[in-house]
């Protein structure tokens, strides 16, 4: 006797309202690439509020609710070369 296998679940349909003007999204900053003012107050939302450091490109201040900021730099990452005492050590004996 062959058995007559059924699936086990059915398919799902995206169903509901399909918006005909879809908003446009500013792209996000890809690797290596600076982020704007407005992908990072998105970034921190209902965190911090940013703003923009006078003079100073791609330098924000991020305040939270109690009152307390910080400095915040947009950036690329940057790669810090962390020696430990012993090879500081054996580099100055070279």
């Amino acid at each position: 006797m062959a058995k007559i296998k059924k699936p086990s679940k059915t398919p799902f349909y995206k169903t509901g309202h399909v918006d005909p003007s879809p908003k446009k999204k500013q792209p996000k900053a890809k690797a290596g690439e600076i982020p704007g003012l407005q992908e990072i107050k998105q970034r921190f939302e209902g965190k911090y509020e940013v703003t923009a450091k006078k003079g100073k490109l791609n330098k924000y201040t991020l305040t939270d609710k109690s009152g307390n900021s910080v400095s915040y730099s947009a950036g690329p990452k940057v790669k810090r070369d962390n020696t430990t005492l012993a090879q500081a050590i054996n580099k100055s004996m070279e």
